[in-house]
């Protein structure tokens, strides 16, 4: 009795020919990817990281500087190149996700555009990208399922 050998690629033409289910390729080893369902817990988790690590900087620095003083702030981003370095890269950021929330945010009829735009003036982009992300999958489930989920 003879042998057949065949390829992978013969298999698939073999089966999409024969209308048999192609398998699932086998998963890559590494992380896995964050699932569905969790991702929306997760950009929730992001949004409270992003806001608390950044503030907590913030209030520590008050303290040392007995209040908030928008000259000494001022003073330290300009005192050396690596923090001017650091927050050119987070205005330049803040303004680009700020066009792209509006811009995305039309496209994909998201309303509330407003509250990611004052998250990221407020607290920064460590906010306003996980926040406008987690309204973005909301309004996905929603015209996918056809129910309404907004507002939370």
């Amino acid at each position: 009795m003879k042998t057949i050998q065949m390829t992978v690629e013969d298999d698939l033409l073999a089966r999409l020919k024969f209308g048999v289910a192609v398998a699932e390729r086998p998963r890559a080893a590494g992380p896995r990817p964050i699932e569905r369902g969790n991702v929306i817990k997760f950009y929730a988790v992001m949004c409270v990281l992003g806001t608390v690590l950044p503030y907590s900087a913030l209030v520590g620095w008050s303290v040392e500087s007995a209040g908030l003083d928008l000259t000494a702030m001022l003073a330290e981003i300009l005192a050396s190149r690596m923090s001017l370095f650091a927050w050119a890269d987070v205005l330049v950021s803040a303004v680009v996700l700020i066009a792209f929330i509006r811009h995305e945010g039309r496209r994909a009829s998201i309303p509330g555009l407003w509250v990611p735009v004052a998250g990221t003036c407020a607290v920064g982009v460590s906010l306003g990208l996980p926040l406008f992300l987690l309204m973005r999958e909301r309004e996905l489930r929603r015209t996918r399922s056809g129910i309404d989920t907004w507002p939370p």
